[in-house]
């Protein structure tokens, strides 16, 4: 047996006595509390489809009207930057970026009352930039930004659970 094969299973052992496993894609969202939701996007538009497939991966129904649903999710105002981390002291070129998503949450009954009010979302990543691979790194930068959206929207789901588990 190689030194690889034998590493991996070590590892594979460790993780499994330690009780680790892989979360199931319904565990997150399963808790939320509700059967129907409306997704209602104002300028957050990927991110409110990542919500969507979310919600329907967890066996939440999302309708076609806030009328139809128990509860509306509003995701507003969802933007990306990227800033400057870092410059190389030798050339003056950018070494590291940090991209960062922002977006707003708002939740509320279908009758209207708000339990959650422009609540900020914000997701902070960096990667490194090299002048030589400049396609490679744009190609990760998007990859990035797709992570940023699918880790926010299941902060959203948790902190919709979260607010409806207290709202009971």
């Amino acid at each position: 047996m190689s030194q690889r094969a034998f590493l991996a299973l070590l590892v594979c052992l460790a993780l499994s006595a330690c009780g680790f496993h892989l979360r199931d894609a319904r565990s997150g969202a399963a808790e939320i509390g509700a059967d129907t939701i409306y997704v209602e996007e104002d300028g957050a538009d990927n991110l409110a489809e990542a919500v969507r497939l979310r919600l329907r991966n967890a066996g939440v129904s999302t309708t076609a009207s806030a009328q139809e649903a128990q509860f509306v999710i509003l995701l507003s105002r969802e933007s990306f930057r990227r800033d400057v981390l870092s410059v190389s002291p030798r050339t003056g070129k950018v070494e590291e970026y940090q991209v960062t998503l922002s977006a707003r949450l708002s939740l509320s009954e279908a009758g209207g009352e708000k339990l959650l009010e422009n609540d900020p979302l914000s997701l902070v990543r960096d990667f490194t930039f090299d002048q030589n691979e400049v396609l490679g790194k744009f190609s990760e930068e998007e990859t990035l930004r797709d992570e940023l959206t699918r880790d926010a929207a299941e902060q959203v789901l948790r902190r919709v659970g979260a607010v409806l588990a207290q709202h009971k």
